[in-house]
């Protein structure tokens, strides 16, 4: 556990493809944080002012990455419980990659878009970073872990060195749980004063607290 937050706990990946790759989890069980923000966004909004600056501090840059599912076990999410991967990468080039592969791109407003493919129990793939919410769509009867394969593309991680099965690098997940070692002391959320923002999230994107 890095992170802490009641509702929302951010994980080191246990088979991490680069530094500082995370996982944000929510606690109850919702199929993808589509399903989530139509509930808990006030508390995902929280927990992303406090996790993405401290995260960028450390890290350098942020992109998180979904593949939310719906109740169709066809459309290949790996785990059917919402988790955003929280890496470093360059989003730009997983966007190209994901373009490249057949899916078509949507530019939301912010997460909270995602509640409509929630309301149509549809799957999704979804990207944040610097001030771009985006959905993508298509043909999801692709490889288990797709997303997974998409950042090792980036890192030149041959295939199927990418599979969370096949490849554990113990090195990166010891060196990430380091760096974030005083990350939940500081964490507010157990405190009963601990009030929200109030701030949008491309609000905390602008000041630093960015996706």
């Amino acid at each position: 556990m890095i992170v802490d937050g009641g509702s929302l706990k951010l994980v080191a990946d246990m088979s991490p493809l680069v530094l500082g790759h995370m996982l944000i989890l929510p606690v109850r069980h919702y199929l993808s944080f589509g399903h989530a923000a139509k509930e808990i966004a006030s508390e995902i909004q929280c927990f992303l002012d406090f996790v993405l600056p401290r995260y960028r501090s450390t890290f350098g840059t942020s992109l998180i990455l979904e593949h939310g599912s719906s109740s169709d076990m066809t459309t290949r999410a790996c785990i059917t419980h919402a988790h955003w991967h929280l890496v470093p990468l360059d989003a730009v080039e997983v966007h190209r990659i994901v373009l490249a592969d057949g899916f078509n791109a949507e530019d939301l407003h912010d997460y909270s878009d995602l509640g409509r493919y929630a309301d149509a129990d549809a799957a999704y793939f979804y990207s944040a970073f610097d001030d771009r919410h985006v959905a993508y769509g298509g043909d999801f009867n692709t490889r288990r872990q797709y997303l997974r394969s998409a950042m090792a593309r980036v890192l030149d991680i041959p295939d199927p060195l990418w599979d969370y099965a096949v490849v554990v690098r113990k090195e990166l997940l010891r060196e990430t749980m380091r760096r974030t070692a005083d990350w939940n002391v500081a964490a507010p959320f157990a405190s009963p004063g601990f009030v929200p923002t109030g701030r949008t999230h491309k609000q905390a994107l602008r000041s630093g607290g960015g996706a």
